[in-house]
C-alpha cells in the first residue's frame, strides 16, 4: 500500500445543534452563522424540514425561525452544512453591500469618490468629498421624539422644532449672529421680542405694534411711522 507524502488530509465535519421546543417558541439562536436556509438540514420529530417553507433564517443568519413551533416532545436538531464566510471588504469594487435581511437597505460606491446610501428600497443620502448630502425631503432628525428636523423639500429649506424652544445662540458672549444676506429679506411670522438695544442701519417701517425692552438707536436719514399716533 502506498504511503501518503506530506501533511495528512483534513477531513471536514458538519456541526450539529440540538434545539428544545416548548410548543410556543418559534425562534432559536444558532450556534453558527449561516448564509442560507439550504445550508442547514433541520429535523423535527424525525421529519426533515423544507427550507424557506418550514423555517427561515433571521437576524443575518444567526437565528432560525420555524413556521410552526416545535413541541416539547419533538426531537429537534440542526445539521450545519456550511457557515457564512465573511468576504474581505478591503475592495468590493463598487459592488452593492446589502445590510439588512430583506435586501432593501444597502450602500454602494459605483461612482468614483461617492457613496450612495439606500434605506427601505429608496436612495436617501450620498457621501461625497464635499460633504454628506441628503436628497430632497430626507431629514436630519434629532431628539427622541424626532423633535428637531432640518431638510430641503426641493424648493425651500426648513429648520423645525416641535418640543421646547428652538434656540440659535453662541456658547460665549461677543460672537455675532448674522441672519440673512445684505440683499435679502428676513420675515418674522410671529411676535419678536428684543431684550436689548436694537440698531437699525436702514429704513425702519412701522406697520404694527412693537414693544422694546431697551433703547433704539437709528442711524439713517428718516424713520417711517404709522399715521395713527400712539396712545
Amino acid at each position: 500500500m502506498a504511503q501518503y507524502i506530506g501533511q495528512a488530509p483534513i477531513n471536514g465535519f458538519h456541526a450539529k445543534q440540538t434545539l428544545t421546543g416548548d410548543g410556543s417558541t418559534t425562534a432559536f439562536t444558532l450556534d453558527q452563522t449561516v448564509a442560507s436556509e439550504t445550508a442547514l438540514i433541520v429535523s423535527v420529530g424525525g421529519v426533515i424540514q423544507e427550507p424557506k417553507v418550514a423555517y427561515n433564517l433571521t437576524i443575518g443568519g444567526t437565528k432560525i425561525d420555524f413556521t410552526e413551533a416545535p413541541s416539547s416532545t419533538d426531537t429537534v436538531y440542526v445539521q450545519f452544512l456550511g457557515t457564512a464566510v465573511v468576504t474581505n471588504l478591503n475592495d468590493i469594487n463598487g459592488t452593492e453591500f446589502v445590510l439588512d435581511i430583506d435586501g432593501d437597505t444597502s450602500f454602494t460606491a459605483d461612482t468614483d469618490d461617492e457613496i450612495d446610501i439606500r434605506v427601505g428600497g429608496t436612495d436617501r443620502s450620498t457621501i461625497k468629498a464635499t460633504g454628506f448630502h441628503n436628497l430632497d425631503s430626507i431629514k436630519f432628525v434629532a431628539g427622541t421624539g424626532d423633535d428637531m428636523q432640518m431638510y430641503h423639500d426641493g424648493s425651500n429649506s426648513y429648520l423645525t422644532n416641535s418640543e421646547g424652544a428652538l434656540k440659535i445662540a453662541t456658547e460665549t458672549s461677543g460672537i455675532a449672529v448674522t441672519i440673512g444676506h445684505s440683499t435679502s429679506e428676513v420675515t418674522i411670522a410671529d411676535n419678536a421680542t428684543v431684550a436689548g438695544n436694537l440698531t437699525v442701519t436702514g429704513t425702519l417701517t412701522q406697520t404694527g405694534t412693537q414693544t422694546f425692552d431697551g433703547g433704539i438707536a437709528v442711524s439713517y436719514t428718516h424713520l417711517t411711522l404709522p399715521t395713527t399716533p400712539y396712545v
